[in-house]
């Protein structure tokens, strides 16, 4: 798993997560603490980019859903953006969608906040 950051211009509070490689049982609880630890500073928005993320197990799915939560208890918000698909299609068989908001591209989820 590959885990990059980085703040858009003209918004501050908001950091932009890329997730590249493999989200699996191995990184799933380091994928967990890097959400967390962000949210923790003076970001209170993310946006987790699985534009590169070829493949996520149960562990990571969890670990994203923990994430979230963590995030929502700090008055935070995590949007997740270019999920694709086998990835997408499982999001929506166990309505992680209903959960967390997901768009289409970074710009649609960056226009939300």
């Amino acid at each position: 798993m590959e885990f990059k950051q980085r703040q858009p211009e003209g918004k501050p509070g908001v950091v932009i997560v890329e997730v590249a490689g493999e989200v699996d049982s191995a990184s799933a609880e380091q994928f967990r603490e890097q959400l967390v630890s962000l949210i923790e500073g003076p970001t209170k928005h993310l946006i987790v980019n699985l534009a590169d993320l070829t493949y996520i197990n149960s562990s990571g799915l969890g670990a994203l859903v923990a994430g979230y939560k963590r995030v929502r208890s700090l008055d935070g918000t995590l949007k997740l953006c270019n999920v694709r698909g086998s990835i997408a299609e499982v999001m929506k068989l166990i309505r992680l969608d209903k959960i967390i908001d997901i768009y289409d591209s970074e710009e649609e989820a960056l226009a939300s906040l």
